[in-house]
């Protein structure tokens, strides 16, 4: 039995070789694409943590909202501010933003803390992902501020007093000065 080969044209020699150089090319351009991508890649730049808030103070209004204030760092990278609250013995939750903070932001303010005495509240601000240390202060909420008031009486031309069982008792007081509990 005699024995054929197939025969193949010229041209369907030359459409395979094609192919395979279409083929080397796209892998080739790919390559060199991805070479080239790889070189201009920026590094990443890393943050600075920014320093921790200084002159932080806090102090209660008459609602029991705790207010917090801190001295403007003048540092345009703080992108927030964040902080966490804890009673004075207790461990610091994980922080929270501070709802619209940035690089200008001085103050913040807490929902209230009802029947919740001497908080330790802890602020720090941000640069992007990059968080610096905290400043921490402490807030005695939910107490009556007792006053320590000295009164004295002069008597005056035309001041006026009752007789009680204890003698004279002025009617016009004049108040020296208070002062709060622990100041």
């Amino acid at each position: 039995m005699p024995s054929f080969r197939k025969v193949r044209s010229a041209s369907s020699v030359r459409e395979r070789r094609a192919v395979v150089i279409r083929r080397s090319l796209r892998a080739a351009a790919a390559l060199a694409l991805a070479s080239l991508a790889a070189a201009l890649a920026m590094p990443a730049v890393a943050q600075t943590a920014p320093a921790a808030p200084t002159g932080l103070t806090g102090w209660e209004s008459a609602t029991r909202v705790v207010t917090v204030q801190w001295d403007d760092p003048d540092d345009s990278t703080i992108t927030k501010y964040q902080w966490r609250n804890t009673s004075l013995s207790g461990s610091f939750p994980s922080w929270t933003d501070i709802s619209g903070s940035g690089a200008t932001t001085t103050t913040a303010t807490t929902a209230a803390f009802p029947n919740i005495w001497n908080r330790r509240i802890q602020v720090r601000a941000c640069a992007g992902t990059t968080c610096g240390n905290a400043s921490e202060v402490r807030v005695d909420v939910g107490q009556v501020p007792i006053i320590d008031v000295s009164i004295t009486s002069t008597p005056r031309a035309g001041d006026t007093y009752t007789v009680g069982e204890t003698g004279l008792t002025p009617i016009w007081w004049t108040v020296e000065g208070f002062r709060r509990c622990g100041d």
